[in-house]
C-alpha cells in the first residue's frame, strides 16, 4: 500500500471515529422501545414498487445454469442480480443469498454461488448501492444521507472530484 493510502485510510477512520457517534447522540431520540423501533425502521422507508424481474441473459455451462436479471427496488431504480442453480432443476429451492464486499460485485461472488448450485441450492449474489452494475458518477453522494436534508451543489462535486483527482496523481517524489 502507498503512504497516500495509508494516510487517506487513516484519515478516513479518525474522521468517523471524531464526527459519528456525536451526530448520532444528537439525533438520538427518546422514547419507548416500540417508539425508537418504530423510528428506526421509518428513517428506511420507501415507496413500495412491484419487483417486477427481467432477464437479462442465461447461459448454461458445466451443468449449471446462470442467469442474469434486474429487479426494482424502487422507483426508477433496479437491482442487477445473479442466479445459479442446477441446469436439470425444476421447482422451488432453498437459496444462499451472497453479499460482495466494499468495492466488490455480485461477479466476485461467482465461484461461491457455483458451488452453493453444486450442493443443491440456489445462489444468488446482487450488486450493493454504488457497486458492480450499479457504481456510477454520484459515488459522492454516498456520503450524504438520503433524507438528511444535506445536498451536494455540482460546485462541491466538481471540486471534490478536482482534488481526488489531483491527490490520486504520483509525486515526483513517489517516482
Amino acid at each position: 500500500m502507498t503512504n497516500r493510502v495509508l494516510v487517506l485510510s487513516a484519515l478516513a477512520s479518525l474522521v468517523c471515529i471524531a464526527l459519528l457517534p456525536g451526530r448520532i447522540l444528537a439525533q438520538a431520540k427518546t422514547g419507548s422501545p416500540q417508539e425508537i423501533r418504530s423510528s428506526f425502521i421509518k428513517r428506511f422507508d420507501r415507496p413500495r414498487v412491484p419487483l417486477d424481474p427481467a432477464i437479462v441473459s442465461s447461459e448454461s455451462r458445466e451443468g449449471l445454469l446462470r442467469e442474469k436479471l434486474t429487479v426494482a427496488s424502487e422507483a426508477g431504480v433496479r437491482v442487477p442480480v445473479l442466479i445459479v442453480r442446477k441446469a436439470d432443476t425444476a421447482g422451488r429451492l432453498p437459496a444462499v443469498v451472497c453479499l460482495h464486499g466494499l468495492g466488490g460485485s455480485k461477479e466476485g461472488m461467482a465461484s461461491y454461488l457455483e458451488e452453493i448450485a453444486r450442493r443443491g441450492f440456489v445462489g444468488v449474489a446482487l450488486d450493493a448501492r454504488y457497486h458492480g452494475d450499479r457504481a456510477g458518477a454520484d459515488r459522492l453522494k454516498i456520503m450524504i444521507a438520503p433524507k438528511s436534508g444535506h445536498t451536494v451543489t455540482k460546485e462541491q462535486e466538481q471540486a471534490f472530484y478536482a482534488w481526488f483527482e489531483q491527490w490520486l496523481k504520483p509525486s515526483a517524489k513517489q517516482e
